[in-house]
């Protein structure tokens, strides 16, 4: 499997750790906040890997690739943020969803409004929270682009990116997702500086064996450091300083584990249509969720499973809807059926 592949040519161990991706943060969402069952192994590397494999994919131009940032990231960033603020309200007086005891369904519309909007609008123009807060990689995502384009350019913002990451990992900053971004960055500059190489060198007949070794050995540190989170910055639960350690090394194990695993998938033309929908999903997904949450039976964790595939079905095809008449949105241009296909 060659990472030197053409742009038209689909590398499909990247288009499997997308939907690995997409579905492992429905899945969380869709879990009771309590289940040990499942949740701490999720939680341990599904954002890591998604920063890994972001990486693996950065490309690097002569020049800031402003426009594209913007297009990509900042255009998805504000469009599903206002939706969520036109819906959120919405589904509330519908009995949906339950965003906070501030509001409830027996509210008028126009009042739910105003007091969700009294609550949301000041933390979300200071930086610390956002109407669709799943949505949250999308600036950490812009912040690592910006920061390996900078590093590629002078070594010594390499040290200082270090320096500055230590200090970050004792100090928890969440104004526009700077901290988590920091905390992420780790993955992404190993995800862009080795790309598949450390996969190649494992031997196919090797790669399954060696993939679930690593997936044992991940769920072996999770059981000692506990549950993390990328977003709020918890590194774990084992002793402080060592948490860290075993946090970073814990989500490449896993990471590489997993990506060892699907070496050997063969490319599929329904995982690549899955794929190309991940932003979609990521962004769509909170209003699906958080009506489950509210209605659904959380605690059934088999009913969760299910619930988190329809979801991710149903993210699918809307996307698909939204390339369509408002492409602009998710970062794309009007393509046809076809480059749909192989685009990467």
């Amino acid at each position: 499997m060659s990472n030197q592949a053409s742009v038209k040519v689909r590398v499909p161990i990247y288009d499997y750790a997308r939907v690995i991706v997409a579905y492992l943060v429905i899945l969380g969402h869709c879990l009771p906040s309590n289940d040990v069952l499942f949740l701490p192994y999720i939680l341990t590397f599904h954002m890591p890997f998604f920063f890994l494999v972001s990486g693996m994919l950065y490309k690097e131009v002569g020049f800031f690739p402003w426009k594209k940032l913007c297009r990509t990231l900042l255009y998805p960033f504000i469009f599903f943020n206002i939706l969520a603020i036109i819906l959120s309200p919405i589904l509330v007086k519908l009995g949906l969803i339950d965003i906070g005891s501030y509001v409830n369904a027996d509210l008028p519309l126009d009042v739910i409004y105003k007091k969700y909007l009294s609550h949301i609008i000041m933390p979300f123009i200071q930086g610390k929270t956002m109407p669709n807060g799943p949505i949250w990689f999308l600036l950490a995502l812009l912040w690592c682009k910006i920061m390996m384009y900078i590093i590629n350019r002078n070594t010594l913002f390499l040290w200082l990116f270090i320096l500055i990451t230590i200090i970050f990992t004792q100090h928890k900053i969440f104004y526009y997702q700077i901290g988590s971004s920091l905390m992420v960055m780790p993955f992404f500059i190993v995800g862009y500086k080795f790309k598949l190489n450390l996969i190649d060198k494992i031997g196919n007949r090797l790669s399954l064996p060696a993939g679930i070794t690593l997936l044992v050995i991940s769920i072996l540190l999770t059981k000692v450091n506990g549950r993390v989170s990328t977003v709020s910055m918890n590194y774990g639960h084992f002793v402080h300083p060592f948490n860290i350690i075993v946090f970073y090394l814990n989500a490449f194990i896993a990471s590489y584990g997993t990506l060892l695993i699907f070496k050997q998938f063969k490319s599929k033309k329904i995982i690549t249509l899955c794929a190309n929908a991940l932003i979609s999903i990521l962004c769509l997904q909170r209003f699906f969720f958080l009506i489950f949450r509210n209605l659904g039976n959380r605690d059934n964790v088999p009913l969760c499973f299910i619930v988190s595939i329809l979801i991710f079905v149903v993210c699918v095809l809307l996307h698909y809807i939204i390339e369509k008449y408002i492409p602009i949105v998710i970062g794309k241009k009007k393509i046809t059926t076809k480059s749909r296909i192989y685009k990467t």
